[in-house]
């Protein structure tokens, strides 16, 4: 008995046999998002993709820098994200986005170009601090590029112009009575019409993605497969729209 509860003890506190643990946990995900670099601007993305319920796994070099982001639920790994093999032990093949906010350039371009050749098909966001690098990373394969400090500015401008449209485009605005946000079109409403989401759940469809291009919504119009929609209303009318792909929205 006490060899057993020793070599438990062994299991619990062995460094190794936790990251064993923690790899055997990110190996299971599917779908799921990672950030590449854990700085101010990597911490606030992922909390706010660990707030919209989203799986998460952070890869930085620096362990220190990890501990905070295991207390917030996220998966972590320790590891240089311009590595492929570090890239594949985070699960870049299942995973469905990859953002990159390494604080250097010539990093973040590797990081798109190593994705984008292990998962032809992962969304990715990259950071880049001026237009030149900017094109470099589209040009690798980039799905969107960001400037952190031209976004910054410009909220504030927005914020100064008109603040109330800007906490609501930023989704600062949300509540049990009002939230809005971007959806995939539920599988149960491809074929059916806007109104006949809005009937089902509630929800108001301000908008219709479609091609990459933004629709103004309108009642008759059907919605496709791969259509993404803009929806509006209480809480709980969005969480309808957001929960119909597992098992379909039920006619009223």
């Amino acid at each position: 008995m006490t060899l057993l509860a020793e070599t438990m003890l062994r299991t619990v506190t062995d460094p190794d046999a936790a990251r064993r643990r923690k790899e055997r946990k990110i190996m299971s995900l599917k779908g799921h998002t990672i950030v590449c670099g854990y700085g101010q601007v990597g911490e606030a993305v992922s909390v706010a993709l660990r707030g919209a319920r989203r799986e998460v796994v952070v890869v930085d070099h620096r362990p220190e820098h990890l501990e905070w982001a295991q207390t917030l639920g996220l998966h972590t790994l320790v590891g240089d994200a311009t590595d492929e093999d570090v890239l594949r032990r985070a699960g870049i093949e299942r995973a469905a986005s990859l953002v990159t906010v390494i604080n250097s350039d010539p990093s973040n371009l590797y990081v798109v170009l190593s994705a984008k050749g292990l998962n032809p098909g992962v969304r990715v966001i990259a950071r880049a601090s001026d237009e030149s690098a900017a094109r470099k990373m589209r040009r690798a394969g980039a799905d969107e590029v960001v400037n952190p400090y031209q976004l910054s500015g410009n909220r504030i401008a927005a914020m100064m112009l008109a603040p109330r449209l800007s906490r609501l485009l930023s989704g600062d605005v949300t509540s049990e009575h009002f939230t809005i946000r971007e959806l995939s079109v539920p599988g149960a409403m491809v074929g059916r019409t806007v109104a006949d989401l809005g009937r089902e759940t509630g929800a108001l469809v301000v908008a219709i993605w479609r091609d990459g291009q933004p629709l103004r919504s309108r009642a008759e119009d059907v919605l496709r497969a791969g259509d993404a929609v803009l929806v509006a209303g209480a809480a709980a009318e969005v969480e309808a729209v957001e929960a119909a792909p597992a098992g379909g929205v039920q006619p009223a």
